[in-house]
């Protein structure tokens, strides 16, 4: 009986640690430049959504590229600039000139591409 039990453990432990890892692998973000994603998402068919992703990258706040709760600009570390189309739930947080930030969205292309972001997460 001692011993059912000791098997049921290990399994039930053997078992967690490896749907923790198969889960993290498939539910992590990709993290590819802005002009990688936009090449992405022209492969994928028209009624395809484009695959969300985080893009690193860096506030642009100047007088050519303004600042509004709902766009901004911002430059992946290519450097590639690129709109950025916010609608996500939370507020924006308070964004300065330059400040590192984690865009999570998906990627539209077309005559000017953007990113249609649900989160801006500053980095640290």
């Amino acid at each position: 009986m001692r011993l059912l039990r000791i098997i049921s453990i290990v399994a039930t432990v053997c078992t967690v640690a490896v749907s923790g890892y198969f889960m993290t692998i498939y539910t992590s973000l990709p993290t590819p430049t802005f002009n990688k994603a936009i090449l992405e998402a022209t492969g994928q068919g028209s009624e395809e959504q484009a695959k969300k992703i985080k893009i690193i990258s860096a506030a642009v706040i100047d007088s050519d590229h303004p600042f509004t709760p709902q766009e901004f600009y911002a430059t992946d570390t290519e450097g590639t600039t690129f709109r950025v189309n916010y609608t996500g739930n939370d507020p924006l947080p308070t964004l300065k000139n330059g400040e590192a930030i984690d865009i999570i969205g998906h990627v539209h292309g077309g005559e000017m591409p953007y990113v249609h972001a649900s989160q801006v997460i500053k980095s640290y």
